[in-house]
């Protein structure tokens, strides 16, 4: 009788020192997209826009930490919009579940769409969430910044950006 061929070893799984090794390696598009995207970064602008939001809403950003994980559960930017115009997002989950941090992005993103903020300026709430298009929501801050000139001439906080007043009207929500 013939004996069955031994089944082959599993690869060693590498212990993970941290969250670096956590991050999954991208090929192919995703890596040309993922490197387009950070070439399309801007530093200055982004810290720029941190200490914007972190002046307006008394939450600095911490040194340690990356915009994304310093805005991923929408809290802060909750603050900053009922900071821009009292009562703009009507509630604020504390929560740490997923779908709460999600709902307060996009609380947050319908704020930023009545202080006429254009639908093009805008991310989604994966852009942030997930960390996907970071460059994406520096510009919208950057945005918002603008159009509260405009939309709310009595905030008297620091500026941000270049005055615009978008027409919304026709914009179609994403």
């Amino acid at each position: 009788a013939a004996t069955p061929a031994p089944a082959p070893t599993p690869a060693p799984v590498a212990e993970s020192a941290g969250a670096e090794d956590d991050v999954v390696p991208t090929y192919g598009l995703d890596k040309e997209i993922a490197a387009a995207m950070a070439a399309k970064q801007d530093p200055k602008l982004e810290a720029e826009v941190c200490n914007w939001v972190g002046v307006i809403t008394g939450t600095p950003k911490p040194a340690e930490v990356s915009t994304q994980e310093w805005l991923k559960s929408g809290v802060v930017l909750c603050q900053l919009a009922n900071k821009l115009r009292a009562g703009a997002v009507k509630k604020v989950n504390t929560g740490k579940l997923a779908f709460m941090q999600m709902e307060n992005i996009g609380n947050f993103l319908a704020a930023c769409r009545d202080l006429g903020v254009g639908e093009s300026n805008l991310f989604s709430t994966v852009d942030l969430y997930e960390g996907k298009n970071m460059v994406q929501v520096v510009l919208a801050l950057y945005s918002l910044g603008g159009a509260v000139q405009v939309s709310e001439p009595n905030f008297a906080g620091p500026k941000l950006g270049i005055p615009m007043k978008a027409n919304t009207r026709n914009d179609v929500k994403r």
